[in-house]
């Protein structure tokens, strides 16, 4: 009987649960020896066939039986989809609208100042007043012969800004990073990689891409690549996802065409430096 079990507890080592195997190795060696003991009387005999019996049944099991299979990793996508919308923009108050700025300084960020980038939130309390936004403190309208000056230099100035949903329809998603791809008036292209908070599956972000560049070199055209990195909450692995489009009301993303901003920010006086 103790060779019968090691046999069978051996046997069943590979591809198991040692949770499993060690405790049958063990239980097959005390009762081999209890048997040796009363072996010669026929209850030993007869507890020796169903001991036997019980090891045959808990081998076919172990080496037999159907394990489960593994949980599976459940493929996503992100979907982004602008459409063209004006400046500017009507705040209602107990509302916030999610503002991405196309400036390279922000979008480069600053690692001396880790929190700020190239989104900022702006909100109106509850009782507040409606806003037209931006507001007059914040700089001014382009005048005529500024706007003259662009059309000269073959820069249009445009009152328009993207808004925009970023949309999850699978999981939800954690540490998101999407590449927002930008041609300028020199021709040159640039690429940046967009962090985006969490994506919480069935609720999508919404946010307005707003040009800060009024002179200089401007942003012509602004796109979005065909992947995004992303977590799947609760998973340690970092994924490439397709990030697709989703086509709103026409024009929209697929004619992401931009120029100078009409409105001249405080802070950009001196035009934008992308390089």
């Amino acid at each position: 009987m103790f060779i019968i079990g090691t046999f069978l507890a051996v046997a069943s080592i590979k591809g198991s649960d040692p949770w499993i195997v060690f405790p049958m190795l063990l239980l097959s060696w005390v009762a081999s020896i209890w048997l040796i003991i009363i072996l010669r009387s026929p209850l030993g005999l007869r507890l020796f066939g169903e001991l036997l019996f019980t090891g045959v049944l808990v081998w076919v099991g172990v080496r037999v039986w159907p394990k489960p299979l593994p949980t599976p990793v459940l493929l996503t996508a992100l979907y982004i989809g602008c459409e063209w919308d004006h400046i500017p923009i009507t705040i209602e108050p107990g509302s916030s609208i999610n503002v991405m700025w196309l400036s390279p300084v922000l979008l480069k960020g600053n690692p001396a100042i880790p929190f700020v980038g190239p989104f900022d939130t702006i909100r109106i309390p509850v009782g507040g007043k409606k806003l037209a936004w931006p507001a007059k403190s914040e700089g001014r309208m382009m005048t005529h012969a500024e706007m003259q000056e662009n059309i000269k230099a073959k820069i249009m100035p445009t009152p328009y800004a993207f808004r925009c949903t970023l949309n999850n329809y699978a999981v939800t998603l954690d540490e998101i990073a999407a590449p927002l791809i930008i041609d300028t008036s020199d021709g040159k292209r640039h690429t940046y990689n967009i962090q985006f908070s969490p994506s919480v599956l069935g609720h999508p972000f919404e946010f307005y891409m707003v040009n800060k560049c009024s002179s200089g070199v401007v942003p012509t055209m602004v796109q979005w690549g065909n992947a995004a990195l992303a977590r799947i909450i609760g998973d340690a692995v970092i994924r490439r996802i397709p990030l697709q489009f989703e086509r709103k009301a026409w024009p929209s993303n697929l004619i992401p065409l931009l120029g100078a901003s009409w409105f001249i920010w405080n802070d950009t006086k001196d035009g934008c430096k992308w390089d």
